[in-house]
């Protein structure tokens, strides 16, 4: 909820038109044993409830399909959804620069860029901005917020040269 208000909050007011799935599967072979499986990576569009690109996976590798799928597909507006699989810098650089945006998962296999998203919201989040959002606040006066430092008690057992 709190992720669908602030798409809407950034101006997509047709948020369902607009999200798209990426994912790949492999399909068991149709004749038993005889024909082999093929592993397809696809974009699915709920919205229309149809897949909108598909390419066949090579080498077993979904990320290099991922990056030629995002090629063949007009991403401007959209924003894609994926696995942990595909929150890779090269995927979301070609989002980006294909004019999408992205909503991918990070998970503890990643702990450095877990850590760094973690630190980004913790400066940008404020308790005080996100009550007044949320329709709280001050009572119609402007909160002052300060810094408040204090020196240490001095504590005369500790040197403070070692």
């Amino acid at each position: 909820a709190a992720l669908t208000a602030w798409v809407r909050a950034a101006g997509f007011d047709d948020l369902d038109e607009r999200i798209v799935h990426l994912d790949g599967k492999r399909l068991r072979g149709s004749q038993g044993h005889q024909l082999p499986g093929v592993h397809l990576l696809a974009v699915y569009s709920s919205e229309v409830q149809a897949v909108v690109a598909q390419l066949a996976v090579t080498d077993t590798n979904e990320h290099k399909t991922a990056l030629d799928v995002l090629k063949v597909l007009p991403l401007d507006g959209l924003i894609l959804t994926a696995d942990a699989a595909f929150t890779q810098r090269d995927v979301c650089a070609a989002i980006v620069a294909g004019g999408g945006h992205y909503v991918l998962p990070v998970k503890d296999n990643q702990p450095a860029l877990k850590q760094n998203i973690a630190a980004g919201f913790e400066r940008a989040f404020s308790p005080g901005r996100a009550i007044r959002a949320a329709g709280g606040g001050s009572g119609g006066r402007e909160p002052r917020e300060r810094a408040r430092t204090r020196r240490a008690p001095a504590d005369p057992d500790h040197d403070p040269a070692q």
